[in-house]
């Protein structure tokens, strides 16, 4: 089984969240890039998404859909978050971009308060895949 034929067996919503956190998680950053004072947290999400996205291929490959999965994103979103919200505290920036950056935050934010429950699940003991046919 492959990890899209593994997330297809999820909820609807689980589903939509993935493809929502996607396209915000490359999109908006790619915008950021564009303009000189938001570049390097643009530059700084698109390789987080990326090593993010390999990290759980990774792990899909070696264990599986199981809770574990949230890990990389665990490791690598958290920090990239608190730079992200450093940076949005500066009076200096562009609005659009400002708002770019709100939105990512947030969608990061929740998506980190799955992932750190999925991890704390996981690690709690519950290791089975997740809402996978038997």
């Amino acid at each position: 089984m492959t990890i899209e034929e593994a997330v297809a067996f999820q909820p609807m919503w689980v589903q939509w969240w993935l493809i929502i956190l996607t396209i915000v998680t490359i999109a908006l950053p790619v915008l950021l890039v564009f303009h000189n004072k938001t570049r390097i947290i643009g530059i700084v999400v698109l390789v987080t998404s990326f090593a993010g996205g390999f990290g759980v291929q990774w792990l899909f490959d070696q264990f599986g859909y199981v809770r574990l999965l949230s890990l990389p994103h665990v490791i690598l979103w958290t920090p990239a978050l608190i730079y992200l919200v450093i940076v949005l505290r500066r009076p200096d920036g562009v609005a659009w971009a400002r708002y770019a950056g709100i939105a990512l935050a947030a969608v990061l934010a929740v998506s980190l308060a799955f992932d750190w429950w999925s991890l704390i699940v996981y690690l709690s003991g519950q290791t089975a895949p997740v809402n996978l046919p038997v």
